[in-house]
């Protein structure tokens, strides 16, 4: 399911960025991008999905990991 989000907030991003092609300034950071192509007016800010859910994934197979290293050791003992 996080993959399938990834992706696909992923895909959003792109397709924003496609839009209008040419000059542009965007500006990354851990909380949104903000996009301004230099052809028209306005800013697009978009929330920074992927890298949330980046590291949410990461968090929950470290979880998944420890829970399992854990399950080993008592069958172990």
């Amino acid at each position: 399911m996080l993959i399938a989000l990834f992706v696909y907030t992923n895909y959003v991003i792109w397709a924003e960025f496609s839009n209008y092609p040419g000059a542009r300034l965007v500006i990354f950071n851990a909380f949104m991008i903000q996009d301004s192509p230099t052809t028209t007016t306005g800013i697009a800010v978009i929330p920074n999905f992927p890298f949330w859910l980046f590291f949410i994934a990461i968090a929950v197979n470290m979880y998944f990991i420890i829970k399992l290293q854990r399950k080993q050791e008592t069958k172990a003992e």
